[in-house]
């Protein structure tokens, strides 16, 4: 049975919909890929603060590396792709272990693997002008990773003015860099080609949604895009 639960953590908090078997593989998975990125802070802070591509130790942890990858890819700093990567992990440990239909949200990061299920991923841009937007994510579509970053909304370093910025890609690490990448681009409205252009040639990236005032950007390969109703209830928040 697929069901849905909340878990935080320190800066984590995660909405995760999954069979129930998986919940706590998927709690723990969290927790480890939060302790392997503290722990290589506390051996080279500068990994935490630096807002430019970084080159890892040669024995860092793989999922480190795959964090400075995402990140040279796009020219921004490896803990702009934290809250994705620390999703990324997760779900692929609970994949190992044989989850089918695993959902998990990361403060609007999220990493997705559904089998045979259709999963509609709303867009909360802040804007009255935009708002109602889904994605209607197939099996086919094969799109791991839905990460949004934002100017306006929530806590995360940006230096654009984007309401949302929201990308899809093979996975929540490339699509959360990605995000950050993007938004960092968009002051205003003539912004929109500029920075998704960044977006071309990278490995990984399959398309992209911004948003900002009345404006919407489309790139690359996106799924169905439909109206829905996004009740602010169904945003995941971190509760201090």
């Amino acid at each position: 049975m697929v069901v849905k639960r909340f878990f935080q953590y320190k800066e984590t908090a995660a909405t995760i919909i999954a069979e129930e078997i998986y919940i706590e593989e998927i709690k723990r998975g969290l927790l480890e890929a939060r302790e392997i990125i503290e722990k290589y802070i506390i051996e080279d802070p500068f990994f935490l603060y630096t807002l430019e591509p970084y080159e890892p130790s040669p024995t860092a942890h793989p999922l480190i590396k795959r964090m400075c990858n995402a990140a040279k890819a796009v020219n921004v700093g490896p803990m702009a792709s934290v809250a994705g990567a620390i999703s990324q992990y997760s779900l692929e440990k609970a994949l190992k272990k044989g989850a089918e239909h695993v959902v998990i949200d990361n403060g609007g990061d999220i990493a997705i693997r559904t089998k045979e299920r259709e999963v509609k991923i709303g867009i909360y841009t802040g804007n009255a002008l935009t708002r109602g937007l889904a994605l209607l994510l197939r099996p086919e579509d094969k799109v791991g990773g839905v990460c949004t970053s934002s100017g306006n909304i929530g806590p995360s370093i940006s230096f654009g003015n984007a309401d949302s910025v929201t990308i899809l890609g093979e996975d929540a690490i490339i699509a959360d860099a990605a995000a950050t990448a993007v938004a960092n681009e968009i002051r205003e409205e003539e912004d929109f080609k500029k920075a998704l252009g960044i977006l071309e040639d990278i490995k990984g990236v399959k398309g992209a949604i911004a948003t900002l005032g009345r404006k919407i950007a489309l790139w690359g390969e996106l799924p169905q895009i439909i109206r829905a109703r996004v009740p602010t209830s169904k945003i995941t928040w971190r509760w201090f």
